[in-house]
């Protein structure tokens, strides 16, 4: 699991909190679909609340809103991951790949602010 922190700067409260939280499969085991997206949800903040789902670039990002999220960080810090587009305060997100070696199963997802 690999976990990406924020710059203090970044929060509304001066603190350092997880953005971004990657969880890979070990040993080359590949997750069916309904298993990456049941570890994801766990990461998902607890007032998580569904909003929708679509595909950039092949890959499906399933977004969600928080209103702790909205109160924890600066409104600038929801973006997609290039930085390019502003999304509404308080979004999160949850994407799962597959990796290069994966044939028919998924062995990544990534959990974070803003959208892929």
């Amino acid at each position: 699991m690999l976990v990406s922190l924020d710059d203090a700067s970044q929060s509304l409260d001066g603190q350092i909190y997880v953005i971004d939280v990657e969880v890979q499969s070990v040993g080359g085991e590949q997750w069916s679909a309904t298993t990456a997206s049941a570890i994801a949800k766990t990461l998902l903040p607890a007032d998580a609340h569904y909003e929708y789902a679509n595909t950039t670039n092949g890959v499906r990002d399933y977004v969600y809103s928080s209103k702790g999220m909205a109160a924890t960080f600066t409104a600038d810090q929801f973006t997609n991951n290039f930085g390019n587009v502003k999304v509404s305060a308080g979004t999160v997100n949850y994407s799962c790949q597959r990796v290069a070696s994966a044939t028919s199963g998924y062995e990544m997802c990534d959990i974070s602010i803003g959208i892929y």
